[in-house]
């Protein structure tokens, strides 16, 4: 990211210092990734159901380096499994593309896998397409199954 601006700067100052209550995202990208700051920002910008900064959390965090052999991993994937659960439509579709793309990650037989194994179990019955077949996909990935395009269930009959 860009270095932050003089105003962003301020901001971040008066946010710091409890003079001002609001978390912005950008806040994100002035704190260390996995600092204990940086997650306190990250709840309240989940909290506050920011998209913006949401989206931010998200993308910092599905990195390969952050979720290989990051002693943060399970803080990270926490979070990353809770909006799997709840998140909004697009955030659900970018954890389980990533998944499904990058299941080497998740190859370890840990209770991480397991968590994630349960809640892409559950997300192949999304009501969106994109995400209940690439979730089956990612599943079966991880379960070290084949997985056949063409087995794939067709989820709009």
């Amino acid at each position: 990211m860009n270095e932050p601006t003089f105003g962003q700067k301020i901001s971040w100052f008066l946010y710091q210092k409890k003079l001002s209550v609001v978390a912005k995202p950008e806040f994100l990208s002035m704190v260390k990734l996995g600092d204990p700051k940086w997650f306190e920002l990250a709840e309240i910008l989940i909290k506050d159901n920011n998209l913006e900064g949401r989206d931010m959390i998200l993308d910092q965090i599905l990195q390969n380096r952050n979720l290989k052999n990051n002693p943060k991993r399970s803080q990270y994937m926490q979070m990353v499994l809770r909006f799997l659960a709840k998140g909004i439509l697009d955030e659900r579709r970018k954890i389980v593309k990533f998944v499904d793309n990058n299941s080497e990650l998740f190859a370890q037989k840990d209770q991480i896998r397991d968590s994630l194994l349960a809640f892409l179990l559950t997300a192949q019955r999304d009501s969106d397409h994109s995400i209940s077949n690439t979730a089956e996909s990612a599943y079966n990935k991880l379960k070290g199954e084949e997985v056949n395009p063409m087995q794939m269930r067709d989820h709009r009959s």
